[in-house]
């Protein structure tokens, strides 16, 4: 008797577990995160030198859900979570500086003509481009630089504002970065 009834829960866990799988990957297709970190690779830089920086992403989360009513667990053999891309995709990026660039972008302006990013291009590989051209709705975890030298003030603090399609909005800033 317990045999059979060992049996019976064994093919009823699997059969759950195989269940599981079945489109179980679609309820992780999208990720998410609210927070993020403005990562200085570099603090001091030289004259002839890029500024290398990069967004971090907190609290990145898969958005999942449970599949049944039965238990709060979820099952499955192997799921690529977020393969679907962000669940809120960026509409815009907005970097600032607390000081004075240059003549042409005074504290508290808009510094987008000034980064680069090298970013993953499906098809192509990893591909330096102007922040402008960058389709945002992709990932924008890749390498950000400033290539310009600053003429005025050679101390700055950054700040990204990233905003999602939802309305969103994230904010980070740099630790002080220095031109010598």
């Amino acid at each position: 008797m317990k045999t059979k009834i060992l049996i019976i829960l064994t093919i009823g866990f699997f059969a759950r577990f195989l269940l599981s799988c079945a489109g179980m990957c679609d309820s992780v297709k999208y990720y998410n995160f609210t927070k993020v970190e403005l990562v200085n690779i570099n603090q001091n830089i030289v004259e002839n030198d890029s500024l290398k920086l990069y967004i971090n992403p907190l609290d990145y989360e898969c958005i999942a859900f449970n599949k049944n009513n039965i238990s709060n667990s979820a099952f499955a053999i192997d799921c690529d979570d977020g393969w679907g891309g962000m669940k809120y995709p960026i509409t815009k990026i907005e970097f600032i500086s607390n000081a004075d660039f240059n003549n042409d972008f005074p504290a508290n302006t808009i510094l987008n003509n000034l980064i680069t990013i090298n970013a993953w291009i499906d098809d192509v590989g990893y591909k330096y481009m102007k922040l402008d051209e960058y389709d945002l709705s992709e990932t924008i975890w890749s390498d950000i630089y400033i290539t310009s030298y600053p003429t005025i003030d050679k101390k700055h603090i950054f700040t990204v504002k990233i905003i999602k399609i939802n309305g969103d909005t994230i904010i980070a800033n740099s630790e002080e970065i220095i031109w010598q």
